[in-house]
């Protein structure tokens, strides 16, 4: 008589182990995707709370998606922000019982009366600096201004004014995952602010750079697209905002009545949240702000003369999502 087995996996010693699956909870929101996957979508700091680590016979691993706070766009001829910075991917590390600290950057604040811009909040996944776990999108760059040129370092950089864009810097990616994050746009000539930095691509010239597509949650968005940078005068066009979040540059002009100068950048689409279009030739038009919960950099304003004073967009706030299988 012949006897079958069914091997389930192996543990230490040679067991047999019977396949135990990822257990959590927390977030904003909770959804089944692609049938034996649950997703935790965090819109807000929290925790994430494992109640069961699983084995390899099942699963005990976690995949993340990490992206920062976007940077606002500068408010003087502004550079675009960058986006925050992005990572994705399976943490390598076993999952084991125990609370995992969430915190969601928010975006960087539109500034005013020429303000440079805002460097936005890191978004973070783990359970301290020494954590095998440890995920962190970095905020954003904020984007220069025409007196104060550079932008900022950041996830991915701000774009520049009539100076030198921002790196990509502070972005930290555990091992299985990769960060992700470009600089922003070094110079576009005058009159022009370049773009910022996206999560796929730096920017060249004025629209920000493109976020980068992960589908952790069952949908095709696209992440951290870089803000647009803003335009003055006749021969300007205001940047548009990186696919994935990114906010559209305005456009000003002193001589012009509304409507009859540059066109502003639209706003980067594909995302979670869309960025916002810049304004165009309106004396007190504000620049885009990135998309909520895209990490998207806000776009550039176009200039600030009195008693005028278009402000730079304001950066998206960004997010966190973990998925696993439970069954």
């Amino acid at each position: 008589m012949g006897f079958g087995y069914q091997i389930l996996g192996f543990g230490a010693g040679g067991v047999i182990l019977d396949p135990v699956y990822v257990a959590g909870s927390g977030g904003d929101s909770t959804a089944t995707v692609d049938t034996d996957y649950k997703v935790h979508t965090f819109l807000s700091s929290g925790t994430f709370t494992v109640s069961n680590g699983g084995n390899s016979a099942g699963s005990n691993q976690l995949e993340v998606l990490v992206v920062g706070g976007g940077g606002s766009g500068g408010a003087d001829l502004g550079g675009g922000g960058g986006a925050g910075g992005l990572i994705d991917g399976t943490i390598t590390a076993a999952i084991t019982a125990a609370d995992y600290t969430i915190t969601v950057g928010g975006g960087a604040s539109g500034p005013s009366d020429g303000a440079i811009g805002v460097t936005g909040s890191d978004s973070y996944f783990g359970q301290g600096s020494a954590s095998s776990f440890e995920c962190k999108g970095a905020g954003g760059g904020g984007g220069g201004t025409e007196p104060d040129g550079a932008g900022l370092d950041g996830g991915s950089g701000g774009g520049a004014s009539t100076n030198t864009g921002g790196s990509s810097a502070g972005n930290v990616a555990a091992t299985g995952t990769t960060a992700y994050g470009n600089d922003g746009d070094t110079t576009t000539g005058q009159n022009k602010g370049g773009g910022g930095g996206g999560a796929a691509a730096e920017a060249t010239n004025q629209p920000g750079g493109a976020g980068r597509q992960n589908n952790i949650d069952g949908n095709n968005y696209y992440w951290a697209g870089g803000g647009g940078g803003g335009a003055w005068n006749f021969t300007g066009d205001g940047g548009n905002g990186g696919i994935g979040g990114g906010g559209g540059g305005s456009d000003w002009n002193a001589s012009a009545p509304p409507g009859a100068g540059g066109t502003a950048g639209s706003g980067g689409g594909s995302a979670i949240n869309s960025g916002g279009a810049g304004q165009s030739d309106a004396n007190s038009g504000a620049a885009g702000a990135g998309g909520t919960n895209s990490g998207g950099g806000g776009g550039g304003s176009g200039n600030k003369t009195p008693p005028f004073n278009q402000p730079g967009g304001a950066g998206g706030k960004g997010i966190v999502i973990v998925r696993y299988k439970f069954q």
